[in-house]
């Protein structure tokens, strides 16, 4: 019964994030079309809205549709710049270790070689790599 309850409560928290990220969007829109930059709408920190690492592929497919968004894109860059590294191999591995679990990352490879997802496709490899 606890379980069926613990997955029920996270399937609401992946539609209200889900939902989160495309009002977001739709805002961002709508100040697009009225020529209103200016104006900055309320983020909330990235780290809030998952949790992580993430350990699953909704998951992810959740964190990249989150990501569309400008704002939220913009505001994840700042809280994940605060992962700091040496140089940026020691920042995306200690970036992507936070972000994600391993068996997520076996799954994936920059090109999609050997029958693995594309990585490169994903908007979190934007973040990661600064496009």
């Amino acid at each position: 019964m606890c379980f069926f309850l613990e997955n029920m409560l996270r399937e609401i928290l992946r539609q209200l994030t889900t939902m989160k990220a495309s009002l977001l969007q739709f805002n961002e829109d709508v100040q697009k079309l009225h020529g209103n930059k200016t104006k900055e709408f309320y983020r909330e920190n990235f780290l809030n809205n998952f949790h992580l690492p993430i350990n699953g592929e909704m998951e992810l497919k959740e964190l990249d549709s989150y990501l569309k968004s400008d704002i939220n894109f913009k505001g994840t860059v700042e809280d994940i710049s605060r992962i700091g590294g040496s140089n940026i191999y020691d920042f995306v591995r200690r970036s992507l270790s936070v972000l994600i679990t391993d068996e997520v990352a076996k799954e994936y490879s920059y090109y999609g070689v050997k029958k693995k997802k594309i990585f490169k496709s994903l908007r979190l490899c934007d973040l990661l790599l600064g496009k």
